[in-house]
């Protein structure tokens, strides 16, 4: 069965706030370095957990991840 109204975007659905897509989106780009990134939103707050195999810089980490949620809005 297929609907009339197409369905949002990876993108479209990172910008409206859904954890699943934002965390689709930064795992694409850290499986280079082999990292992940889980995601959850509780109260309107969203706590991430970066998992590496080695220790990634936690400053450069962090600025990675602000630019790319400022990306989303």
């Amino acid at each position: 069965m297929t609907s009339n109204t197409p369905s949002k975007t990876l993108v479209e659905q990172a910008k409206s706030g859904e954890v699943a897509a934002i965390t689709s989106l930064m795992n694409r780009t850290l499986a280079k370095q082999i990292s992940q990134i889980h995601i959850c939103k509780k109260n309107g707050h969203y706590n991430l957990l970066v998992v590496a195999a080695d220790l990634p810089r936690q400053i450069a980490t962090a600025s990675w991840i602000a630019k790319g949620l400022k990306l989303l809005n």
